[in-house]
């Protein structure tokens, strides 16, 4: 009857790298921003890494509020239309807010001209967001290859680096 009883509160997992927070959810969001326009104003690109379930709906979320429109890629996709419902999902993709990356495996051409438009700047500035966990393989890996080389773009980490994690190798490199 564990479960049953009222109140009862259950951490599961905590990957906050056990430090504490020293400037305000606000403060990180304009310093987010801040990034970003970096970037925009140098015509670079971004990817931005996060883990699938939650930091990938709430990044894209974060581009949206910043005035950015986020281009979401591999599972991150999914898990916001788990996370924020399709009716949400599809309003923002709607209006213009929000951008799915094209990855239909019947049709990879058109995948493949989405993909190099936004590599391209073709259709402008939009921050890449991808599940950090593919960086071991999947979707991430093939923008990282684009991203990683130019010193123009950026790659941005929002969460807890595993030790062994292909994000913290990464993010090591000199």
């Amino acid at each position: 009857d564990f479960f049953d009883l009222p109140g009862l509160v259950i951490i599961t997992e905590a990957t906050n790298g056990a430090k504490p927070m020293t400037e305000t959810p606000e403060e990180i969001l304009l310093q987010f921003g801040a990034k970003l326009k970096e970037v925009e104003n140098r015509n670079g690109l971004a990817l931005i890494a996060a883990f699938s379930k939650n930091r990938c709906s709430k990044m894209a979320l974060a581009c949206v509020e910043l005035g950015f429109v986020p281009f979401v890629a591999g599972s991150g996709r999914t898990m916001m239309r788990i996370e924020l419902g399709n009716e949400i999902v599809n309003q923002l993709l709607k209006s213009g807010k929000l951008i799915f990356a094209d990855e239909r495996k019947e049709n990879p051409e058109i995948a493949d001209s989405q993909r190099q438009a936004l590599l391209n700047g073709e259709i402008g500035f939009h921050p890449i967001v991808a599940p950090s966990g593919t960086l071991a393989g999947g979707y991430s890996v093939n923008w990282a290859k684009e991203i990683l080389p130019g010193r123009d773009n950026v790659v941005i980490f929002p969460g807890y680096l595993f030790p062994d994690s292909a994000s913290r190798q990464i993010f090591e490199i000199e």
